[in-house]
């Protein structure tokens, strides 16, 4: 895993998340040095689950079975060193490692073609709105003599599992109820949406009136990282508005 969040930017998020878990399992340091550990022989069963998913996933090459098995092998040691009770304790800093564990292929193609085709639409007719010429054919934008494609990086799916992981830790700790975390968490979709379009409308603009030198220079660059700070900036203001409306409730 290591090895794919460093040679694929999708990912490399995953270099945070055990430093981004840790940290939420330090905040409960004081609980946990209070608690009576009780060894519990049903984490041999998921110990046992996760190295065979390991053996199975070498056998048969399935990648994300051998990632995962490691999920399973933490759980079963957590849970047979110190029991249920504690497990209940430091969960989610256990389930938040499965931030670091890459998508399978065909869930991530499931994912990045509708949306770019959704976001493709949404940056035509945004175009159309500015008075800008343009057709959409599959994810190729057509601005007369210059076609623009749709591809993942203006889809938002690179950015969305990382935003993703970021929302959940941002909910942890502003201490949402459930309610309020399912709505931080599907707020980053409609995030995701508008802050891609806005980077493909731009992207339109500039090559309608500056051509491909321009865009393809500093501004392609540094779009990504511009439109990744946008979604954080949108993310931590959903957070205060949820949280606002949760104090007037």
């Amino acid at each position: 895993m290591v090895r794919i969040w460093y040679h694929d930017s999708n990912y490399s998020h995953g270099f945070l998340i055990p430093f981004i878990s840790g940290y939420f399992l330090w905040g409960k340091k004081e609980r946990l040095s209070q608690f009576e550990y009780r060894p519990c022989d049903i984490g041999i069963i998921l110990l046992g689950i996760g190295l065979f998913a390991y053996m199975f996933g070498i056998i048969g090459g399935a990648s994300t079975t051998i990632r995962l098995s490691f999920f399973f092998v933490i759980v079963g040691l957590v849970i047979f060193l110190f029991g249920m009770d504690l497990f209940r304790i430091v969960s989610f800093s256990v389930f938040y490692l499965l931030f670091m564990v890459p998508l399978p292929a065909y869930l991530y193609d499931s994912i990045a073609f509708p949306l770019k085709t959704f976001i493709s639409i949404i940056s035509v007719e945004c175009l159309h709105w500015l008075n800008i010429p343009a057709y959409l054919d599959g994810n190729i934008i057509h601005l007369s003599d210059i076609k623009m494609e749709v591809a993942d990086a203006c889809s938002g799916i690179r950015s969305l599992y990382s935003i993703l992981a970021l929302s959940v830790a941002y909910a942890e700790i502003l201490k949402f109820e459930m309610s309020k975390r399912l709505v931080m968490v599907l707020s980053i979709v409609p995030v995701a949406i508008v802050c891609n379009a806005f980077r493909v409308v731009v992207t339109g603009i500039l090559l309608k009136y500056y051509g491909t030198v321009f865009v393809e220079g500093i501004f392609h660059e540094f779009a990504g990282v511009g439109v990744f700070a946008l979604m954080v900036a949108l993310l931590l203001f959903v957070g205060v508005f949820i949280n606002r409306k949760g104090d007037k409730g």
